[in-house]
């Protein structure tokens, strides 16, 4: 019946993030897309997602921020905070994001 109580979000949020964490180490991806929107990057400090990254800054467009997440090999995955994709013309959503991946 829609998102989760503030409760709720509180007793995921840890396992969430280290999910996250570990999901990220296990794959090793070489690019990070996390479609989600800066707000909920970010968070309240309560829920946010944005410690487990470094070097967070604005981006432009799509593109709300860009991230790094470091590898324990010393090499960093670069990550794109996107706005949430719904509703959005989708030419011009693939376009920043293609192109801020490109700039990285």
């Amino acid at each position: 019946s829609g998102n989760p109580s503030n409760r709720l979000c509180a007793a995921q949020i840890e396992p969430c993030r280290e999910l996250l964490r570990e999901e990220i180490l296990a794959l090793r991806p070489t690019h990070i897309l996390m479609p989600v929107g800066l707000g909920w990057f970010r968070g309240d400090g309560r829920y946010d997602f944005s410690r487990l990254f470094e070097a967070v800054t604005p981006g432009a467009g799509a593109v709300e921020a860009t991230a790094r997440f470091r590898l324990p090999d010393g090499t960093a995955a670069p990550a794109l905070i996107t706005c949430r994709p719904e509703f959005r013309n989708e030419d011009g959503f693939a376009r920043d994001v293609l192109e801020a991946f490109k700039g990285l």
